[in-house]
């Protein structure tokens, strides 16, 4: 078995889908069909049960992505030590986001003055998995999700506010108590996006579930619908960039009163190289209130 099948299979299992994995890979779809197809032969195990088109993995398929997820971020590791330690060190750095998206750019340009020589890539990614983590060495996440087998530091809490259009008939209370909104329409970005469920989480406490009347992927779409229809959201307080907000106000909830915190995870296990430690610094230092005051202000 070569690590090129470890990254072919692992790709292919993620995206439950050969089409999409040699999208992403840059391969042709037989050539990675060819490779799956010798590795399962080669391991005597069928790997994916194949209903037409769809592809799922088999119980055998779920324990073998796991093993060779762990076996991805121990070699990855083992590269970068081996490269700290003879004299070629580590100048990059891997984050995904799944809470904050809406600031990634003001982090990777105030990390980019501060550290000019040091690569930092940035992905967003609501939901990642196993293999996702593997292949990056921080992830920016909030409440109410916990990783349990990941080092966990909090950068920073943050209240999480009801916008609304201008024009809405809650915009003129000082106010707002969640059971109230019991009636009306809300509107989420995709399932597990971090605060939709917040909105999910919040709701439950006060006693109702959310009527979600719209959905979006996209998050210019989710501020143009906002801003145009009646329609209630869940936004962070001090994350969700002013140029965003034309004709939506933010009210607080009374009760309960909704928080957010925001987490840099990284696995346990992670060989964590001198530029590792100088981007959790940063991260400390940037996901502050006063910091991200100043950035608010400066990008009105």
């Amino acid at each position: 078995m070569e690590i090129v099948q470890m990254h072919y299979f692992c790709m292919v299992a993620r995206h439950r889908s050969m089409s999409r994995a040699a999208e992403d890979l840059l391969v042709s779809q037989s050539a990675l069909s060819k490779a799956i197809g010798s590795l399962e032969e080669e391991l005597g195990i069928k790997l994916f049960d194949r209903v037409g088109r769809r592809l799922t993995l088999s119980e055998a398929g779920r324990v073998y992505y796991e093993r060779m997820c762990n076996i991805l971020l121990r070699l990855n590791n083992a590269q970068k030590e081996m490269g700290d330690r003879y004299n070629h060190p580590v100048n990059e750095v891997r984050l995904i986001i799944s809470a904050g998206n809406y600031i990634y750019n003001w982090l990777g340009e105030q990390y980019r003055k501060v550290f000019p020589d040091t690569l930092l890539y940035i992905r967003v990614s609501y939901d990642p998995d196993i293999y996702e983590f593997s292949q990056n060495d921080f992830h920016l996440f909030a409440s109410p999700y916990r990783y349990t087998k990941r080092e966990c530091l909090p950068l920073m809490e943050e209240r999480l506010m009801l916008a609304m259009n201008q024009n809405h008939p809650l915009a003129s209370q000082e106010e707002i108590r969640l059971s109230d909104t019991k009636d009306y329409w809300y509107q989420c970005l995709q399932p597990k996006e971090n605060l939709r469920e917040n909105l999910n989480h919040y709701c439950k406490q006060a006693g109702f579930t959310p009527k979600v009347g719209f959905s979006t992927n996209d998050s210019y779409t989710f501020f143009e619908a906002l801003s145009g229809n009646d329609h209630l959201a869940l936004l962070p307080q001090r994350t969700s960039p002013p140029s965003t907000l034309k004709n939506i106000v933010l009210k607080p909830i009374a009760d309960p009163v909704c928080t957010r915190v925001l987490y840099l995870g990284w696995d346990k296990d992670s060989y964590i190289s001198q530029c590792h430690k100088e981007f959790i610094s940063f991260c400390q230092s940037f996901f502050t209130k006063e910091n991200l005051e100043l950035l608010l202000r400066n990008k009105q």
